[in-house]
Formats: structure tokens, C-alpha cells, sequence
């Protein structure tokens, strides 16, 4: 299996936050900013290479306490656990965790004081990524021929755009790189002229 340094390695990660209901948008926005502005400085954000690996948190509450205080305070404390993942298989690779207390007049401004004042070690996270870029590639070397077996037989029922979707996640690092791209070309060619016949 070939190793990638992580400047140079095309494996890349995009942060994907699920809804979160006490953290409303502003919550969500906030914590993929945090993961960003973490891995954009190594060069290793997603939105280019595969968008099937992710970056994904889980957030718990561990304990949740209100105030005495006028206004009412919430004051909680919180595990974040980053995992990095094939989102199409649920594959996991690594992960890292980090706690922090935030406290707030609502749930939701206790959570954004919280993660604002907080401190990832960034080696931990850095490591998070580096483990889950060689886990990937060992995971696509052993199953690439399950993988390739898959999008064929979607070609073979005509779901062209799936059989391409499922190839795409098969990172260039791969042994088996070579034959994804002669049947993605296939494919691609017989997806277009499949929508076209339906004009």
C-alpha cells in the first residue's frame, strides 16, 4: 500500500455537520468553520478529490446545569469525538476527541461560547487525518475489487450515475486506479448518450 505524506496526499477530507436541534445553524456553521480552519492550513480540506471521505463530529451534552443567577445561565459541558469516513458504506478510519464546559443564556450561545473558547490540540486532529488517509487507502486496496464488482452490476441495470459515483471513491493511490478509469470513461459515455435517448 502506498503512503502519502500529508501535503502532497490527494486523499482529502470534506467536514460534513448533521443537524444538531439545541445548536440551530449558527451551531453547525460554527463547528465546521472550527474543523476548517484547522485542516485548511495543511492543505488537506475536501470540496476537491473524493467527496465520499469525510470529516464528521458527534456531539453529546455529558451534563447540562441552569443557573441560579438572574439572567439564567446554562452552563454544560460537552464531548465532541471527530470521526474521519466513507460516507457511502459508513466505513469509519479514525477519530479524536476533545471536551469543553461553555456557559450561555441559552443552549445554543452556551455551546458557541464553549467551542469559541476552546482549544483542539491540533496534532491530535493533524494525526485524526494522517491515520485515516492510510487506513483509507489499505480499505480501497483490499475491498477495490468488491468495489469495481458493485458499479458494474449498477451498469449492468443501467444506473450509470450510481455505478459512477461508487467508482469515484476509489482514490488515485489505489493499485487497481487504472481499470476504475477506463470503466468510468465507459460509463460516463453510456450515461450521456442514456439521458440523451430520453430528450
Amino acid at each position: 500500500v502506498q503512503t502519502c505524506a500529508l501535503p502532497i496526499c490527494d486523499i482529502r477530507f470534506t467536514p460534513l455537520v448533521p443537524p444538531y436541534p439545541d445548536l440551530g445553524n449558527e451551531g453547525v456553521i460554527l463547528i465546521e468553520n472550527k474543523i476548517n480552519s484547522i485542516v485548511s492550513k495543511f492543505g488537506i480540506t475536501g470540496n476537491v478529490g473524493n467527496p465520499a471521505f469525510v470529516i464528521i463530529p458527534a456531539i453529546n451534552i455529558t451534563s447540562k446545569n441552569i443557573t441560579a443567577t438572574a439572567p439564567t445561565m446554562f452552563a454544560n459541558k460537552y464531548d465532541v469525538t471527530f470521526y474521519t469516513a466513507n460516507i457511502l458504506d459508513g466505513t469509519i478510519f479514525s477519530s479524536a476527541s476533545f471536551s469543553f464546559k461553555g456557559v450561555g443564556e441559552s443552549p445554543l450561545k452556551a455551546f458557541i461560547n464553549g467551542l469559541e473558547g476552546s482549544n483542539i490540540k491540533e496534532q491530535d486532529f493533524i494525526k485524526m487525518l494522517s491515520d485515516g488517509k492510510e487506513k483509507a487507502l489499505k480499505y480501497f486496496e483490499t475491498n477495490c475489487s468488491s468495489i469495481l464488482k458493485e458499479a458494474k452490476n449498477e451498469a449492468a441495470q443501467k444506473n450509470f450515475a450510481q455505478a459512477l459515483l461508487i467508482l469515484k471513491t476509489i482514490p488515485k493511490e489505489v493499485n487497481c486506479y487504472k481499470s476504475t478509469e477506463v470503466l468510468i470513461e465507459k460509463y460516463f459515455k453510456l450515461n450521456n448518450a442514456e439521458n440523451c435517448s430520453q430528450l
